[in-house]
């Protein structure tokens, strides 16, 4: 029974570890939204976001190599 037991905590902890796993472009896109740096004239959450998308994220990411650099 108690090995059973085990066996069938093993099994999920490898399901679910595998499922969670991050590509390093997923790892490389967070890391370039929250180092992205916003200029003070974006003082609205939206504007911030939508500039954090649309130039801080794609340009960091052409930075790092990818060739698209985008999202």
């Amino acid at each position: 029974m108690r090995a059973s037991i085990y066996f069938l905590i093993a099994a999920t902890l490898i399901v679910f570890g595998c499922a969670a796993q991050k590509t390093q472009r997923d790892r490389d896109v967070e890391q370039c939204t929250y180092g992205a740096v916003v200029p003070r004239n974006f003082d609205t959450p939206a504007k911030r976001r939508q500039y954090i998308q649309t130039v801080a994220v794609p340009a960091c990411l052409k930075a790092k190599g990818y060739a698209e650099g985008s999202l």
